[in-house]
Formats: structure tokens, sequence, C-alpha cells
């Protein structure tokens, strides 16, 4: 949610250990992501004059802060196939 605002979203991040390009994708539109970095059970990524992403992988989720121009918290769920992008938890 951003300004009492709840919009799906997505992110795209390459597999734990593997470098790689991440992007955010919401309303159509793929903003890619700076500092990508992913291990088994944390995940760090920015997004330009978003802020700052961390967090902690369990499972088929994620969740953790952000901080920086924007700041509050995050929780992602994987997306059935495993290897897609996690998805904005309802």
């Amino acid at each position: 949610m951003r300004n009492g605002l709840r919009a799906p979203i997505a992110v795209s991040l390459p597999p734990a250990g593997e470098a790689g390009n991440g992007q955010l994708i919401a309303g159509g539109n793929a903003v890619p992501l700076e500092r990508v970095h992913v291990t088994a059970t944390h995940v760090h990524f920015e997004l330009r004059g978003e802020g700052v992403f961390d967090g902690t992988i369990a499972g088929d989720s994620m969740a953790g802060t952000v901080s920086g121009a924007t700041s509050g918290s995050f929780v992602l769920l994987r997306q059935e196939d495993q290897t897609g992008p996690y998805f904005l938890k309802p």
C-alpha cells in the first residue's frame, strides 16, 4: 500500500547466489532494481528514488523493511511455479 492505495506489484529477482538484475513490475511498467543481492534466506535490493529493501526469505514468502525516501514494511508471496516473481501479499 502506498499513499493509502493498494496496487498489485511483482518483484522478479535472480536465483539465490547468482548475479543478475531484478525488476519491479507495477501497473504494466517494469522498473529495474539496483544492488540486488539474494541468498537462501536474505534479500536486498534498491529502487531508485523509492528506497532500500532488506528482508528475509522463508519458504514462499519474503518480508522486510523499506528505508530511504519511502519507509515501511513489505510482504511478498512467490507465485505458484517457484521460479517466477514474488507478488504483494493481499
